[in-house]
This record gives structure tokens, C-alpha cells and sequence, in this order.
């Protein structure tokens, strides 16, 4: 599996954002072989976005798109991309 993490920050964190990444940003990047997808709030106005993908180059495949879609959060929700990272998942329990 490869693992693909994306860290924001945003003014403040808000209901309605968790709404739009459920029902809209969610679904995107599980269209693109994201067998799984998480957002994680890590401060008043920082999140996590943890995508799992079943291999590497599931992920390469997707990775012009995953820019995208990005681009189109940064937009939507006025937030700032601090790190991209991805790797390949080395240990795990439960998934």
C-alpha cells in the first residue's frame, strides 16, 4: 500500500468544511484508487489528509489530479498547503 498525506491550515475549521470534504472532496479522491481516505484535525485550524492507495503506482497515476484537487481545496476553503508527503505504508494493524 502506498500512503499519501497532505497537512493544511486554515483561518478557523469549521462544520460546513467537514461537510464539503465528506460529500464532495472525499468521494474525488476515492474515485482516483484511494482505498481509503481520512481527514484529521490536528489544531483549531490545522488538518491531515490521509489517503491509502493499493500500490504505488496507483498513486503515481493519480498524482496530476491529486494536485488538483488541491488547488481546488485551497481555493474553496481559503487554506494553506504546509507539506505534501507520500510514501509506502511499512507497518499497520487493523486495516
Amino acid at each position: 500500500m502506498h500512503v499519501s498525506m497532505s497537512h493544511w491550515e486554515a483561518p478557523e475549521i469549521t462544520n460546513d468544511m467537514y461537510e464539503t470534504m465528506q460529500n464532495h472532496f472525499m468521494p474525488m479522491i476515492k474515485s482516483l484508487g484511494a482505498t481509503q481516505c481520512f481527514e484529521v484535525q490536528t489544531s483549531d485550524t490545522t488538518v491531515s489528509i490521509i489517503a491509502v492507495y493499493p500500490d504505488e503506482a496507483t498513486f503515481i497515476a493519480a498524482s496530476q489530479r491529486i494536485a488538483e484537487i488541491r488547488s481546488e481545496g485551497s481555493d474553496t476553503f481559503g487554506a494553506t498547503l504546509l507539506k505534501a508527503e507520500a510514501g509506502p505504508m511499512v507497518a499497520s494493524a487493523g486495516i
